[in-house]
């Protein structure tokens, strides 16, 4: 759920304040999404985990956890969250490049913000990724220890789906909520169309995790 509203309007530039609820719960399925070289998207039910190298260039459709796939190490992501989500907003909010309406800019966000497991707020809460890391820390240490790891092919991805599965079954539910609160600027141009939507700011009003 998403209510926004105006905050104050001068030159071209359009502020807003957002504030965003969301209860999200990790199911137990995980599903293989993609292969790309030696390393693999996991979606766990929180967010996207990358097994990839940490200086790699490449372009993913979000991100979230990070972890180097040899050490199972957990990085911190504070200093990118500015940039990682001001980019994406800027590439893929779907308004771009059109004439600004206030009551589509709110539609659109809030399906740009959706109440599910991919949306990019819960993945930079500061105190909600603290209270994960402990069980992502488990889930490092069972993947270096899996037998099956699949580094180069061939390999059984049946079978690591498998062992992935019934690892997570092992894992007690979560079942976390939290209110984030964003400022949030719109350019426009002389005509009033929309040329950027960025992500100033962001701070967790709240969290709760059970």
């Amino acid at each position: 759920m998403v209510a926004l509203m105006c905050a104050c309007c001068c030159s071209n530039d359009k502020f807003f304040k957002i504030s965003y609820k969301s209860v999200v719960k990790r199911p137990d399925v995980v599903s293989l999404r993609s292969a790309v070289y030696n390393r693999y998207f996991l979606d766990v039910g929180f967010g996207f985990l990358f097994f990839k190298p940490l200086n790699s260039s490449a372009s993913f459709r979000s991100t979230s956890f990070v972890f180097d796939s040899g050490l199972g190490s957990f990085v911190d992501l504070d200093n990118e969250i500015s940039f990682l989500i001001s980019n994406y907003c800027i590439n893929n909010f779907s308004l771009v490049g059109s004439k600004f309406n206030e009551a589509s800019f709110i539609s659109s966000f809030n399906n740009y913000l959706p109440d599910t497991h991919y949306s990019i707020v819960f993945e930079y809460c500061r105190n909600i990724i603290n209270s994960l890391k402990p069980h992502y820390d488990r889930y490092a240490t069972f993947l270096k220890g899996l037998k099956n790891y699949p580094s180069l092919p061939p390999y059984n991805l049946q079978q690591f789906y498998s062992e992935v599965k019934d690892f997570l079954a092992s894992e007690p539910p979560i079942l976390f909520e939290f209110v984030v609160s964003f400022d949030v600027k719109v350019s426009l141009d002389e005509n009033n169309i929309i040329r950027g939507v960025e992500i100033l700011s962001f701070d967790e009003i709240s969290s709760q995790i059970n």
